[in-house]
């Protein structure tokens, strides 16, 4: 199966944007124990990022806030 699109939202308001998206895969991502990829995203217009968490391969499930990345 190839990666199923569920949840794609984007909203733009007050100077901020916040994206929500999520996709069902078949399989884990490395390093995750879940059916799910995904991005939440909180920043500005401007591309600063304030808050973020996603999953990638090798590094899983992690977050990132005023750039700084945590597991």
């Amino acid at each position: 199966m190839k990666a199923k699109l569920i949840f794609n939202e984007k909203v733009s308001e007050g100077g901020y944007i916040q994206e929500q998206v999520v996709w069902l895969l078949d399989k884990p991502v490395t390093g995750c124990g879940h059916l799910f990829k995904y991005r939440l995203y909180f920043g500005t217009f401007d591309g600063a990022c304030l808050v973020r968490y996603d999953n990638e391969r090798g590094k899983g499930d992690h977050k990132h806030i005023a750039g700084i990345e945590y597991p």
